[in-house]
């Protein structure tokens, strides 16, 4: 039964065991339960190539970055609060700055709209 993964140590350990112990490639995967012998080859090639970073696993699609995340998040801060204003003058912006985002998304709606009537109409 091979064992499914190995971590960078591990593989290193492996590779050290193997040129100190002077066994074979075969016998070294068996008691590793490494399931093929050349993949012990290509650990002990990466790692004489590149050492303890040629060792790290590659494959796959590589992770998303926070900041694409962030583009799309909504923003938190209204523009022209400061924390030095009462209570009342920040709720007054507040509320100016969403009156003005709800307009832009009617207007947007609207066209939206507008532009989905006109494909209809040959």
């Amino acid at each position: 039964m091979a064992k499914k993964s190995f971590t960078k140590e591990e593989k290193v350990q492996i590779i050290q065991e193997y040129q100190a112990s002077g066994l074979s490639l075969a016998d070294t995967s068996v008691k590793h339960r490494i399931s093929n012998p050349s993949v012990l080859l290509q650990w002990n090639k990466k790692f004489q190539r590149n050492g303890f970073a040629g060792l790290a696993d590659n494959r796959g699609r590589p992770r998303k970055s926070d900041t694409i995340n962030n583009k799309m998040t909504k923003k938190t801060t209204i523009p022209g609060i400061n924390p030095a204003m009462n209570e009342v003058e920040k709720l007054r912006i507040e509320v100016e700055y969403l009156r003005a985002e709800n307009d832009y998304l009617k207007k947007l709606e609207a066209l939206a709209q507008s532009k989905q009537a006109k494909k209809k109409k040959p």
